[in-house]
């Protein structure tokens, strides 16, 4: 779709790691933007199937058009990185529909347009970026959210998009301004789940919107911590070598089985190198009975707050957000 096309979508506009999104149908989840839009989301026919990259014995050379199919929920067609195509299954619930729009989908898409989508949360310091990564269910949308009840920003949740500028500086895209929480975590922060939506039916997760607490603008990304869990009660920071980081990287990148062609990998590969330039990654180890939460929190602020001489909270920036923040 050329960008005069673009411009002709109708709709809802919105901004989401950086883009202005110009969208056929509502999504409340985002926070509305205005301007040119860099990405159009539409209803349509989803027929162009290409073969599955991961049946293939060598990886294709591009990553568009790329199709995901979700029984049940719709089919999505991802394209040039600028045109999301969704086909929504019979009697679907639009929630699902946006659920894996902006999951799974949208790691597709920013990978198209040259960026590194990690499976990881963050918060906006003063000195730029801090990342908690790790597989679903580890508690990194907990530990953001503690952090928020600290008086720090949410800068992303469960999908962090990643960058690099021009001087090849990695830098990470303001995400969804909400997290995501199970019912036992929303007990342990002391959030009233009454007040909230669930995700889906039946599941006890909810969606906790940020409108007022969530960084609108990059930020330079200046750690990266890895949750992991062992046999001992108390939380340890480790610090990874280059090699290390660098692989856990590419463990940690979000839908990664999306990335089987060359494009997709070399994507990886540079702003995966990227970081490790400037960005120290680190292992958080927590035990396996649950988060110390108190404890795990004030471990890892005592250890951020050395790159800047940070304090306690009160740590946004007196800047005005920009729509557009990253036109790829």
């Amino acid at each position: 779709m050329t960008k005069k096309a673009l411009r002709l979508i109708k709709g809802y506009t919105y901004t989401l790691y950086g883009f202005v999104l110009r969208s056929e149908f509502p999504c409340p989840e985002l926070a509305v933007s205005k301007g040119k839009p860099d990405v159009v989301l539409r209803y349509g026919k989803v027929s162009e199937v290409p073969a599955d990259p991961l049946e293939e014995d060598h990886p294709t050379e591009d990553l568009s058009p790329f199709v995901l199919h979700v029984p049940g929920v719709a089919k999505y067609l991802v394209r040039d990185g600028c045109e999301v195509i969704v086909e929504p299954s019979v009697d679907s619930l639009e929630s699902d529909i946006r659920l894996w729009l902006f999951g799974s989908t949208f790691s597709a898409l920013l990978n198209q347009r040259g960026m590194l989508a990690l499976h990881a949360s963050g918060i906006e310091t003063k000195a730029g970026a801090i990342l908690f990564a790790g597989p679903s269910g580890i508690g990194k949308s907990t530990l953001v959210t503690a952090f928020i009840q600290r008086g720090y920003r949410m800068l992303t949740d469960d999908v962090s998009g990643i960058a690099t500028d021009e001087s090849a500086t990695p830098v990470v895209m303001p995400g969804i301004p909400r997290v995501k929480l199970w019912e036992d975590a929303m007990d342990r922060l002391g959030i009233e789940t009454g007040s909230y939506r669930r995700l889906r039916p039946g599941v006890t997760k909810y969606d906790l919107p940020m409108r007022r607490d969530i960084a609108r603008w990059p930020l330079p990304l200046c750690r990266v911590y890895v949750i992991r869990v062992r046999d001992d009660e108390a939380s340890e920071i480790e610090r990874l070598t280059k090699l290390a980081g660098f692989e856990t990287m590419l463990e940690h990148t979000h839908r990664k089985h999306f990335l089987n062609t060359v494009r997709g990998r070399d994507t990886q590969f540079r702003v995966a190198a990227a970081i490790l330039r400037s960005v120290e990654v680190c292992n958080i180890w927590r035990s396996p009975l649950g988060i110390r939460l108190d404890e795990l929190v004030d471990r890892l602020e005592g250890d951020f707050q050395s790159l800047s001489g940070l304090t306690t909270g009160n740590t946004h920036f007196d800047t005005a957000p920009t729509p557009g923040l990253y036109n790829g």
